[in-house]
């Protein structure tokens, strides 16, 4: 586990130093309103299909089997417990497993 979440991190490391090579993640360039606006909400489009996509995998991997390690996922998903129920059970898994 522990090696995973090193390589897991890594790459989004990576991954992020080649979003700012990218010019993506820079300090708004836009000065009119308009523009700022539009970036937004092309921003926050992306966050909310990337939260979308973290919960499918969160749930996936909950769904690999019954003794899925809800501690680690928790931890790989950077959510509390509490948080990590509430996604499970959007996405179709019990809160909880207990009987």
């Amino acid at each position: 586990m522990v090696k995973i979440a090193a390589e897991v991190r890594r790459t989004a490391v990576a991954r992020l130093a080649e979003l700012r090579a990218e010019g993506v993640l820079t300090a708004p360039k836009a000065e009119d309103f308009d523009e700022l606006i539009a970036s937004t909400s092309l921003l926050s489009r992306l966050i909310t299909h990337l939260t979308l996509s973290r919960e499918r995998h969160i749930a996936a991997a909950d769904a690999t089997s019954s003794n899925a390690n809800r501690r680690a996922i928790g931890i790989a998903a950077a959510m509390q417990p509490s948080q990590l129920g509430v996604v499970l059970e959007r996405n179709g898994r019990p809160h909880s497993r207990r009987a």
